[in-house]
This record gives C-alpha cells, structure tokens and sequence, in this order.
C-alpha cells in the first residue's frame, strides 16, 4: 500500500482537531456482563479458548498453535518483529479471497468524504461528529444502529477508499477505530453486548478477510499487525463455529455459515479451517435449505423482503465460491427455482408489499437473480417475460397473490389491481407479524387496504403494536389474538388450503386460524377476487365454544379520507379516496359489509389507548391513520365484507353496492348483492377442494 509521508502529517493534524489525538486508546470498565445481548446459547460447551486472547497481544506459539507457517522455525515469543515476517512470508505465499460481496460489506459509499468532514454516518441514521473513540454502547438511536456499529462495515468503507485513492486519513481513521475496537470489546467484558452480537460477527468476519487479503498483498498497516488480524479472525470463526449463538431458520444463521465458508477458503492456513468448512457446509443444508424453504420454495419468514435477502444471501455465497473455483451446483439450481415467488409477490409498481417486517421498497437485480419474470415484475413490465401464471400460489408457505394482469390493452401492468392474502405460521422466524387471514389491496397506483409497516426493533410499545393483530386486516376474539410468534398451545394451528382457484375471471383461496388466547374461536376466510370488476370479496365463518365479540380491522393508508354514507344507518357501507381527490390521484374504494350480524362499526384514527389507528411510515415514526374496527357478538356466524375499486372515479357519487346479503347451508354459502342495479351472486362451496361460483356477469 502506498503511502504518504507529508499527508500522513497533515492528517496527524487534523485527527487532532478532530478527537483530542490521534491514536486514543481506552480501557473501558473491566466489569463483566454479558457476552451476547438478548441471546442464550444453543449449546453447553464453553467459548472456543481462542476468545480469551487480547489479538494485539498474541505470541508466536499461540500463533504457531492455529497457523500453518511457511516456514516452520522456531520463534521466541517475545520477538514481535520476527513473527510479523514469518506471517509476511506465510501470507504472501497464499491466494486472496476473491468474491467477497462489496455490496454487502458496504455501509456508506461516501464514508471517507464525510470523514473528510469531520463526520462519521451509520447507514441511513443522522452524521455525527467523528471522534475518537468511538461511542460503542450508545443505546438512544436503537439496536440497528448498535448492530450496524459493531459490523464494521464502515472500516471496510475506509479501507476501500484508502486503496482506491490512497486516502492516508481514511486509512489512519480505519486503523485506529479497528484498534479501539479491540481494546473497548474483549469478548470476556465488551464495552457493548451487541459487540459479539451474532449478527455484528458474521458481518465483521468478511471486513476481517479483506483486512487479510491487504495483508497477503500489500505491506501491512501501521496499527494493526498481522498477528493482530490473523488472531482476530481466528477468534471470529472459531466463534461461528463454536454454534452457541448459531440461529437455525433465518437469515442470520445463513450469514454465520457464510463467513465460516468464506474463513474456510480465505484462510486456508488455519489448521482447522477444513473443519470450519464442514461445520458450515452440513448446518447451511440441514438448519436452512431443507427446513427453510416451503414447498414452493418460498422462505418462511412471512416477510417478502426477507425471502430477497436470503436470495441476495446465496448469491453472496456463490459469487464467493465461483471465483475461488468452487462447484456448488444445488445452490445454483434452488436459487433460479426460488425467483419465482420473488417475480409473484412483488406489487405492480415492482416494490415488495409491507408484510412483515418488509419495508415498501425495489429489491436489486445482482448475479443470479437475474430472471426475466423478476425483470418483469421489477420494471412494472417495461422489461423482461411476463410470468406465465397469473396469480402466485403458495399455500405451503401461506401466501396467496392475486393479480388483474400483467398488462393487456385496456390496463397498463403498473396500474393493475393486487391482492396479498396469507395465512402460515413457521416456527422459528422471526419477521412475522400477528397477520392470519390479513389482505392487501392495490391498485391504480396506489394502497387501499394496507398494514401499520415495520417501525423497528426497538422493544417499545410502538413496535408491540405494529406487530399486533389490531395493525393488521385479520380478527380479534374478545378483543385478543396470539402475538405475532406465539405458537400457542397443542391443537393451536393456522392453515391455508392446499387447492385454490385461479381462472380468467377470478380467483380464490381459503384459510383457517384458532391462534386466539383461548384456543376455542376459529376463523376461517374465504378471499375472492375478480378481476375485470376489482372487486374484492371476503367471506368468513366465525365460531367460538361461547357467546364472544368479534373484531374485523381493515386497515386504511394515512392519506385515505374514509367515511360512512349518511344512508346507511349501521355504518357499514363505507367510502375511502384520497383527502384530496384530483385527476391524478382519482379513485374511490366502496366497502359494503353484510349487517345480518353486523354490531358497530368504528372508524378510529390515531387512539393511544388501546393503540389502532396508527401507520409508520419509516424507522421509528408513527403517523395516524384510519382503521375501521367491525364488531359482531355472537357463538357461530357468517360474515361478508365486500370491496369494489372505483378507479376512475373522484367522488363518492359511484357508490352502486346495496342488498348485500348471505345465505349458509351445509353445503354451501351463497352471496348476493346488487351493483348498480344488477343482480350480482357469488357461491363457495363449504367442503375441500375450493369451488366457487360467480353469476351475474
């Protein structure tokens, strides 16, 4: 690495300004607390002995001990110089790892230009001044930012503009926050929990490669010895596999089997690196690929966001093992197959729909996700194959997603209607909201039927609400529903059924839950969707062991103006458009709900307490919004809520629903009701398979 002597001055001087010295080094309290924030270990074995070492303080034995050396002489413990040349030479002789994920080690592309500053930024939260040292418990902006601190992503931000312009501030700056993070985070005593959080390791561990690959072909750093990084990054993988914080079923267990595969082949030197390949060649096929994917090849994290990351995962994996000259055709095979839900569930306007802890936004085409369905649907149809399905149909993980169309000559793809049904519980994830029987509705452009979003981590009562059932388009059962990951007890199940219909003209499908505290109400929701008409329409059988209330929340977008019409006296016949209704923001959506068994219905914006009513927007903000909460008390009831999308219209003068009504045999339940004055009928039949009967069009 070239380096400046005269800039080297410059930049002493202005880490001078900037934190007091350039090189502060702080002994933080050698009080013990816990390794590991919010975790309890899988398994009993204690830590790997390699933890207990300070990595700027290693010997050559302790080095010897783990390392292959090229040259296999003695050296005398205490000859710190010496050691350094034998692990040059060592390191020299081998091959950098090729393939790590720039994209993923990347915290911030302009993490040196704001060093440059006089700021240090974590993502997407706000600047702050940069000094040293850094702040390593700071709690006030949450455990994301903590989790992003301790990733070290930024170190690799710095080390890459260090190479790329020979940037000596950005290199001395990386040097000594590294440093200062070995110092204030002994995996005995860390200055943070979340400094050997699982999620920081397996992030941290790629920095660590690249820090070697400078190693094996550069000619140092000034701060960080070899011995220093080599004994880190010992100390990382044999954290992951040691396995006491390994997370089965879910992204982070894939990110810590990653890491150790990327350690196998990156440091080959390592005496036990073929055993950390083994370790997580064998935990990433049998704790995530068999039990992680349903049958349709779906992730079951009940979160679309997180089936990408997963995806974006693999491709991390195989770009490392293609360029370092290793096959792994399965993976190839079963990350094409696992496009084909990506293609489905992504929104007309190409965006991931806010299930889960899924934020509203594009996933990025990279390496093999690269699909011409997933071209499609990502570019609203501008580019790529339409899929050949309309409609994505995966009961085994608990989704449904209806479609209008991919684009016809009367509607663009962008402005067709969408439907997001699901019904699926998994246990061991951990993304999934209190969301069974929960439906989306989109089209024109825009939501109409929404959730409360994502908020956070943080355990906060906000985050208990978004995640709640009363943030959601599901029920309620004397006004409670199990938590979004308890798994109840014995007999508790949700479902949805395995056959569903999807013709020109419609679809349908139907699901099941009894995750209600007392385990003895149970809901099953048939969605009905046809296409030309965008209309919506749910069917529900409600039944409990005694006389209880039921609440159904729909849950509208905060810009949405929603009210009764003044002719209907129960309120169950509502209108939502847009508080300022113009030519480009035109549509109205008619709700009609049967009032056979109908009690109240409330529209409720912004209540404290118990919390409806509320949207968040982005991280840790909430902004009121309005939910309608439909109550009926009874043992056994048939329920119907019927939507018609109005897209063209700008005022509520389109209303055209009335005599919504319903009929329940043993056989059969029949719907009717009159659009505009036309007799309109819909039959479900009560038995598997699903069959359903639409007349009057």
């Amino acid at each position: 690495m070239k380096r400046s002597h005269a800039r080297f001055a410059l930049v002493a001087l202005i880490l001078l300004a900037l934190a007091g010295t350039a090189t502060v080094i702080i002994v933080r309290s050698t009080e013990r607390r816990s390794s590991v924030a919010g975790m309890t270990p899988r398994v009993d074995t204690p830590p790997p002995k390699e933890l207990e070492a300070n990595p700027l303080h290693v010997t050559a034995s302790w080095i010897s001990e783990r390392v292959t050396m090229a040259d296999g002489s003695p050296i005398a413990d205490g000859d710190a110089a010496a050691l350094e040349r034998a692990l040059a030479t060592t390191l020299a002789a081998g091959k950098a790892l090729r393939g790590l994920p720039e994209g993923f080690l990347t915290n911030r592309a302009d993490s040196a230009k704001l060093l440059r500053n006089g700021q240090f930024r974590i993502a997407d939260f706000d600047a702050q001044p940069f000094r040293l040292p850094l702040d390593w418990t700071s709690k006030e902006r949450g455990l994301t930012y903590l989790g992003e601190l301790h990733s070290w992503r930024y170190v690799h931000d710095l080390l890459t503009a260090s190479l790329a312009d020979d940037d000596a501030m950005a290199l001395e700056a990386m040097e000594s926050i590294a440093q200062d993070w070995v110092v204030s985070n002994p995996f005995s005593h860390p200055a943070s929990d979340m400094a050997w959080h699982e999620g920081a390791v397996s992030k941290r561990i790629l920095v660590l490669l690249k820090l070697l690959n400078e190693c094996r072909t550069g000619t140092g750093f000034a701060r960080l010895p070899r011995s220093a990084i080599v004994a880190l990054l010992l100390q990382h993988a044999e954290y992951l596999a040691w396995g006491a914080y390994y997370m089965p079923l879910g992204n982070h267990g894939i990110r810590q089997d990653i890491g150790l595969m990327a350690a196998a082949i990156g440091f080959p030197e390592a005496k036990r690196s073929a055993e950390w390949w083994r370790i997580a060649n064998e935990r990433i096929e049998r704790e995530q690929i068999a039990p992680g994917f349903s049958a349709e090849g779906v992730w079951r994290e009940h979160s679309p966001g997180y089936h990408y990351y997963v995806l974006r995962l693999w491709d991390d994996l195989l770009s490392i093992l293609r360029a370092n000259g290793v096959e792994a055709p399965r993976l190839e095979t079963e990350t094409r197959r696992f496009q084909n839900y990506l293609a489905h569930v992504l929104t007309p306007a190409g965006l991931y729909p806010p299930v889960g802890d899924t934020e509203e936004r594009a996933p990025r085409m990279m390496g093999a996700i690269d699909g011409p369905e997933v071209r499609y649907a990502l570019s609203a149809g501008r580019e790529g194959t339409a899929p050949s399905e309309l409609d994505g149909l995966f009961p085994d993980a608990g989704e449904m997603v209806f479609r209008e169309t991919w684009g016809n000559d009367r509607v663009a793809c962008a402005a067709a209607a969408y439907v997001h049904f699901r019904a699926g519980f998994h246990r061991g994830f951990g993304h999934r909201h209190q969301d069974d029987l929960s439906v989306l509705l989109y089209g024109g452009g825009r939501w109409w039927i929404t959730e409360a979003g994502k908020y956070g981590y943080d355990d906060e009562r906000a985050r208990d609400f978004v995640t709640s059932a009363a943030a959601h388009n599901g029920y309620e059962f004397n006004g409670r529903a199990l938590g979004a990951l308890d798994e109840g007890t014995a007999g508790t199940f949700v479902r949805m059924e395995p056959q569903a219909v999807s013709t020109p003209t419609l679809a349908a499908a139907r699901a099941a839950t009894n995750r209600f505290p007392d385990g003895k109400a149970e809901a099953r929701r048939t969605v009905i969707f046809l296409r030309e008409q965008r209309t919506l329409l749910l069917i529900d059988e409600l039944s409990s062991s005694g006389t209880g209330e039921w609440t159904q929340y729909i849950q509208f977008p905060p810009d949405l103006d929603v009210r009764p019409l003044e002719s209907d006296s129960k309120g169950g016949h509502l209108i939502a458009q847009a508080a300022e209704s113009t030519a480009e923001s035109r549509g109205v959506l008619e709700v009609l709900v049967s009032d056979q068994t109908l009690g109240t219905v409330a529209l409720l914006r912004g209540q404290e307490s118990p919390m409806v009513g509320w949207h968040s927007p982005d991280r840790r903000e909430l902004v009121p919004t309005t939910t309608a909460a439909i109550r009926r008390r009874g043992r056994s009831m048939t329920a119907v809520t019927l939507m018609l999308l109005h897209l063209s219209a700008v005022n509520d003068s389109v209303a055209v629903l009335e005599d919504l009504d319903v009929d329940s045999t043993e056989e059969f339940i029949s719907v009717s009701w009159k659009e505009a004055g036309v007799a309109r009928g819909i039959r479900v039949a009560r038995s598997e398979p699903l069959a359903v009967e639409a007349t009057g069009w």
